[in-house]
């Protein structure tokens, strides 16, 4: 199965009708090893081009399906990525907004040791985490 094969499987499985536009959004969320926002996805949607409202609206149909993520980050800033990825965190820096995954977590038993300290709950369902600071890029043009 090819890789458009394989988007439209899964969108047809979210029951989404696979158009072109979703095909597209999908593809690049796919190749991509970090968290988009709207404007990096309508950029990256060369000729014919997609606008950014098309782009939002159909990030929020994938959003409902349980296909995509929406993270919001550092200042309100908003992200998607794919919510079938392995669970991990974020490192995102304070003056661009650069995001960048950190593989792995660490905090299965944390969670554990915060439910038997709880008073209240039995359970944590999921969590999520996000270190933020300056990247290397940011730190060089000051």
């Amino acid at each position: 199965m090819n890789e458009h094969e394989s988007s439209s499987a899964l969108l047809k499985a979210a029951g989404l009708r696979a158009t072109q536009p979703r095909l597209r959004v999908l593809s690049i969320l796919e190749d991509s090893t970090y968290p988009l926002s709207v404007a990096d996805i309508a950029s990256m949607l060369k000729r014919p081009s997609v606008d950014q409202v098309t782009v939002y609206r159909t990030l929020e149909t994938f959003v409902q399906a349980g296909i995509v993520q929406h993270l919001e980050l550092h200042q309100g800033r908003s992200y998607f990525e794919l919510a079938t990825r392995e669970h991990h965190h974020h490192l995102v820096c304070r003056s661009c907004g650069r995001v960048e995954d950190v593989e792995g977590c660490e905090m299965d038993s944390m969670e554990k040791k915060v439910v038997k300290k709880s008073k209240h709950f039995s359970t944590v369902s999921s969590h999520a985490l996000e270190f933020f600071g300056d990247c290397k890029t940011c730190v060089q043009t000051r």
